[in-house]
């Protein structure tokens, strides 16, 4: 017998409201880092067909010799397919072709949570199928996360099937990747990452929460940026000893600056201070001078959007995605239509909504 349930899920992408690049921890080739993260109404579409097959084969009863039908039981093992869709807008923007197939390869962050899922303890997945469609909306290679978030939705999916606990699931997207970790929650969070997380909700978001909507305008020049190499152009230098700071007293201004900044931010979407006539402040994102470095227009761009008289502007991620944040639609779709557009990807979605 098999029993089949469909899920719909939303994989919402991130942006950096901070981001400070320390020290690489010793040892090891990840970077200790500081970042404030937020989600916005952008997301890929994700459909999860889960399919259990059970065993109910008749079983005989010794004590009393009768048969009667088994409990039924999950047999077989954990397996899923995966399948890809782009949406057409999406893919207007993608230049490298070899990207689309590597959406549907083992690269797939949704694959590797998947495999990470079916070596843990955490989850009973025997006789368990998951048939995943995956629509596309967010950029590749453009600092939003898209790939964590989709992996991070299908790590928080299953968990809830399985009534697995945050600190497991938290476990798990670890395993996956940095920004899968930001992505499991839907809050602003301040994490710190010193060779393992440590996360700090700072605002919680909801419907109910945001009493003002903001409006993030996103834009994306055709050239990707990939984590990887933007880490190594950062060029730190490594921690020698156990007892040196991972963090320097001028990241910890910056941080004390951005935590100030966001703390606006909230203020505004909870609707307790109106916009005022000041400057717009400017995100920290220790990328920014490599980012900005990989096409004039993303400079261009990011002018453009700070004279569109945004709450605040900026780089997010290692990617090649500047975003503003406005406190109203008019001034974020203003700004959108004289941004370049041919093979760019512009949105404008509401901010910090669930």
């Amino acid at each position: 017998m098999i029993i089949t349930k469909t899920y719909s899920i939303r994989a919402l992408a991130k942006i950096n409201l901070l981001l400070l690049v320390g020290k690489k921890l010793k040892n090891s080739d990840y970077h200790s880092l500081k970042t404030i993260t937020a989600r916005t109404n952008l997301a890929d579409d994700i459909t999860v067909e889960v399919e259990e097959i059970l065993n109910t084969e008749v079983d005989t009863y010794k004590e009393s010799g009768l048969s009667l039908p088994a409990i039924p039981e999950r047999k077989n093992s954990f397996s899923w397919t995966l399948k890809v869709e782009i949406e057409q807008s999406l893919r207007d923007h993608i230049q490298d072709e070899s990207i689309v197939g590597d959406l549907a390869s083992d690269n797939n962050l949704i694959n590797k949570a998947l495999k990470v899922i079916s070596e843990s303890s955490y989850f009973d997945l025997r006789g368990v199928r998951l048939n995943i469609h995956l629509l596309k909306r967010i950029p590749i290679f453009a600092g939003l996360g898209g790939g964590s978030a989709d992996a991070a939705a299908i790590i928080n999916l299953v968990s809830d099937i399985q009534n697995v606990a945050l600190n497991h699931r938290l476990e798990i997207a670890q395993q996956v990747g940095q920004d899968c970790v930001l992505c499991i929650k839907n809050s602003i969070q301040l994490s710190t990452y010193n060779g393992a997380f440590h996360n700090e909700e700072l605002h919680s978001l909801s419907e109910e929460n945001q009493k003002k909507p903001l409006y993030c305008l996103l834009y994306k020049v055709p050239e990707g940026s990939r984590t990887k190499e933007a880490y190594q152009n950062l060029n730190r230098t490594s921690v020698t000893s156990d007892s040196e700071s991972l963090f320097s007293v001028e990241h910890l201004n910056d941080l004390e600056l951005g935590l100030n900044n966001v703390k606006k931010l909230i203020s505004l979407g909870q609707g307790k201070e109106e916009p005022a006539n000041q400057q717009p402040f400017k995100i920290i994102n220790h990328f920014e001078e490599n980012v900005l470095s990989i096409s004039q227009e993303i400079e261009a761009g990011m002018r453009h959007i700070c004279n569109g008289s945004p709450v605040t502007y900026g780089v997010s991620g290692s990617g090649t995605t500047i975003f503003g944040i406005f406190s109203d639609i008019e001034s974020a779709l203003n700004t959108a239509k004289g941004l370049k557009k041919d093979g760019y990807f512009i949105s404008v979605d509401k901010l910090f909504i669930k």
